[in-house]
């Protein structure tokens, strides 16, 4: 049975993915949560719009009427609050990913997107000399960095993004560092670790401190430094076939080793890792490898929060004094999607002298949302303004968030005129681990 919440699962049934735009009965619920329509009042923003749109364009398929749509349905972040509110429960991601695929075949892709893409997700000879030519530009570009990774442009990269806060590119990527090689360990009882593109390439700090948690506790870990991106990055694009290859790369990476869990410190990963059995159809040699990983999957928080050693850790923490207070984020594919949890929130309440301003009821979206970052950064950026400007009116110094996208996202929302930021945007487990030093 197809699980409805599977933004993939519909892409191998056509019956099921025809029959998913008739399932929208209108009702308009899903403007009352899209952070995309609030901002522009548009009725083709909105899923029930999207819907009305796949259903009209569905009976021309030519190529203008592929740009139109296309158009349309790149302007979603694939959020999940629509299905999240959908009394009728109708898989409106799964239909705007598998037209947003059908636009690809017939209009190929975007040649500045996929490279902005293949930039982090890519793990070719191309996309690796690229990451050298950015870090080397890195020395001209950026002015110093203050209370983030973020680096501020010195003059303007337009012809390749339009941010003024990009983050900074790990030295070196973080999958072929020392600290993970000295943990290598497979067989029972192993926890695999996922680092995802992120953290392999500009977030190096999540990571570490998940490794350095676990070293702590003398904890197995397995951390290949063969793995590759999720797959989402190319499945938000509508290329279902890379994120196939992407998610069949890593799962014969990470099935069969006897591990207890598979561990993610970014919340799309864990959402997209979570939709993997959704790739492969019945029967097919990698799914039920998928569905086992999809089982044993938990966001870092989750496995230290469930595991014996959380006594071990809490009895650790140092806390601080003066108290601080942070804002947390939890990002979408927390809130929304399979892999929906508030374990980021719950593992930093156990940690003396921080105080959380914010209730879970204050978060919204960041406006990032990947790839829509790119396509459409004056919409993303006004999401990012209106919640930004919640947070700095806050008492908070430090923003907290479990999702390497959402860093990002806030890294540029939270900064100034002058491109600095106001306050430090770190990963929870940053925050544990310095409470524990």
């Amino acid at each position: 049975m197809e699980n409805e919440k599977d933004i993939s699962s519909p892409l191998s049934c056509p019956a099921l993915l025809e029959a998913n735009a008739e399932k929208c009965v209108r009702c308009g619920q899903c403007m009352s949560v899209c952070p995309v329509f609030a901002q522009t009042g548009l009725e083709s923003d909105s899923a029930r719009g999207k819907m009305a749109l796949v259903r009209h364009y569905r009976q021309a398929p030519g190529p203008e009427q592929a740009q139109r749509l296309e158009h349309a349905l790149s302007r979603c972040l694939l959020c999940g609050a629509c299905e999240n509110a959908c009394a009728a429960k109708a898989p409106t991601l799964a239909s705007i990913v598998a037209h947003r695929a059908k636009g690809l075949e017939m209009l190929g892709p975007k040649t500045l997107l996929n490279l902005q893409v293949e930039a982090l997700t890519s793990s070719g000879q191309g996309a690796k000399a690229l990451r050298r030519t950015a870090r080397f530009a890195q020395q001209l570009l950026e002015k110093s960095p203050e209370k983030s990774q973020g680096l501020f442009l010195r003059f303007p990269a337009s012809w390749f993004t339009r941010r003024r806060v990009v983050p900074r590119l790990n030295e070196r990527p973080f999958l072929e560092s020392g600290a993970v090689k000295k943990m290598q360990a497979a067989g029972p009882g192993a926890v695999g670790y996922f680092a995802g593109c992120g953290a392999n390439h500009l977030f190096g700090r999540s990571a570490e401190a998940f490794l350095a948690i676990a070293e702590k506790c003398h904890l197995k870990i397995f951390a290949p430094e063969e793995q590759v991106c999720c797959g989402m990055a190319a499945f938000a694009c509508g290329d279902v076939e890379a994120a196939r290859k992407s998610a069949a790369a890593n799962i014969m990476l990470f099935a069969d080793k006897g591990l207890c869990a598979l561990v993610t410190t970014c919340a799309t990963c864990g959402s997209f890792i979570k939709s993997w059995p959704g790739l492969f159809p019945e029967g097919h040699p990698l799914a039920k490898k998928a569905q086992r990983l999809a089982d044993i999957h938990l966001d870092a928080a989750d496995f230290l929060l469930n595991s014996p050693i959380l006594s071990e850790i809490t009895s650790g923490l140092k806390g601080f004094d003066p108290p601080i207070r942070i804002w947390h984020h939890t990002p979408c594919h927390q809130r929304f999607s399979k892999a929906a949890t508030d374990g980021p929130r719950r593992l930093l309440a156990f940690i003396p002298g921080l105080i959380i301003v914010n209730s879970p009821e204050e978060v919204s979206c960041c406006g990032h949302g990947g790839s829509f970052n790119i396509k459409h950064y004056d919409i993303s950026q006004r999401i990012c303004a209106d919640y930004a400007g919640r947070i700095l009116k806050s008492s908070a110094s430090i923003l907290t968030a479990g999702c390497t996208g959402c860093m990002t996202g806030l890294l540029e929302g939270l900064a100034g005129e002058d491109g600095r930021p106001a306050m430090e945007v770190r990963h929870p487990l940053e925050v544990v681990m310095q409470a524990l030093q």
